[in-house]
């Protein structure tokens, strides 16, 4: 994980549970990934939240048979994406 991403996780508003977890999920994901959230995260560090965030929700949603919930994070992400633009 590059430093740099390392450095905003933890200068967060997360969670050390949070901060853990996305170290954990860095590493496991690779040099590839986690150069992109930096290059998402690196101007503005408030974009971790949202990106915890949706992570957490999706975990959740994973074992919820009710589409609602996939369906208020999509809408979200919408919202989100649009509001980045």
């Amino acid at each position: 994980m590059p430093q740099k991403l390392h450095t905003i996780i933890d200068k967060s508003s997360l969670t050390d549970i949070e901060k853990s977890e996305w170290k954990t999920l860095l590493r496991l994901a690779g040099p590839k990934v986690a150069q992109d959230i930096l290059d998402i995260v690196e101007s503005n560090p408030e974009e971790l939240e949202f990106l915890t965030k949706n992570l957490e929700d999706k975990i959740k949603a994973i074992g919820n048979p009710d589409n609602r919930q996939w369906d208020n994070i999509i809408k979200e992400e919408k919202e989100y994406l649009r509001n980045m633009g």
